[in-house]
């Protein structure tokens, strides 16, 4: 027998996650008003929701995912800290993002695009409300990554399957740098900034250190971060590289070339990390 909850009983509920393939607008708007003190919505694989709106004093965290029939999602959150959305479009707009604190976008590959997607104008509408003081955006793929230093300077490289997250400007350069690096071996870290820019420098140094690392005291390669298996990394001219890949020629051929710092990353092979790790060698 299938379990029964009556949420009517449950107007302090906090977290709230709804993967329902058949719920409506008006279905929606009736749950969602039921918990006027919610802080968490997680909308996930809601595939009849159309246009819905959210609005909430108390609500801090948002997540969209996968809702593939959206059309438009006005969002009022005047306290929202977190939101994270997946699909194929940027169906919802922000009336007050004054609070937010991160945010993460991914789109699905969109093929023969010449000119910029629209849901990119709807992102650059999007960064525009916030203070670009506060953030850096960071632009990536599962093997290129872009970091915009000002939020308001922004094109999309080629688009093949981009993912965006806004970072705090207060996080540090090591922490952004593990968690991007940690969770992927990239080919190209890439930088928007002026010349002058503390924070390129600041990345520079700790991509292009010489001597061994010495943050992890495990023997167990498994254990150890990623710049022990970090081989090289080195900066590319792109007025002379002659590398054909859409990402590199996207780079060399944007208007603010000159405002790029382009660093090409090779990373040791697993046999190579392992001999690394047993011998306390670094290998270049």
């Amino acid at each position: 027998m299938p379990c029964k909850i009556n949420l009517a009983e449950c107007e302090s509920l906090k977290r709230l996650t709804l993967e329902d393939s058949g719920m409506t607008d008006n279905q929606f708007r009736d749950r969602f008003f039921m918990f006027p003190l919610l802080e968490k919505l997680d909308l996930h694989k809601c595939l009849n929701l159309k246009n819905i709106r959210i609005a909430s004093h108390r609500l801090k965290r948002l997540v969209l995912r996968g809702c593939k029939k959206l059309v438009d999602v006005e969002i009022d959150t005047p306290n929202l800290l977190s939101f994270e959305y997946e699909g194929d479009e940027m169906p919802f707009s922000f009336l007050n993002p004054i609070s937010l604190k991160e945010a993460k976008f991914s789109f699905a590959p969109v093929k023969n695009v010449i000119s910029e997607p629209e849901w990119f104008l709807k992102m650059r509408e999007f960064l525009g409300k916030l203070d670009h003081r506060d953030f850096k955006l960071v632009v990536y793929t599962n093997k290129n990554v872009i970091i915009h230093e000002n939020l308001r300077e922004t094109s999309p490289p080629p688009n093949c399957g981009l993912k965006f997250e806004l970072v705090q400007s207060s996080v540090s350069t090591e922490e952004l740098l593990d968690g991007l690096l940690q969770k992927r071996q990239l080919e190209t870290l890439s930088i928007f900034s002026s010349s002058g820019s503390e924070f390129l420098k600041l990345v520079r140094k700790k991509i292009t250190r010489k001597e061994d690392p010495t943050c992890c005291i495990s023997m167990n390669s498994t254990n150890k971060c990623w710049q022990h298996f970090l081989k090289d990394a080195r900066m590319v001219n792109l007025k002379a590289d002659k590398h054909a890949a859409p990402w590199m020629a996207w780079l060399k051929s944007h208007p603010r070339v000159n405002e790029i710092t382009c660093f090409r990353l090779k990373w040791k092979s697993d046999k190579d990390g392992r001999m690394a790790s047993r011998q306390g060698l670094h290998l270049t």
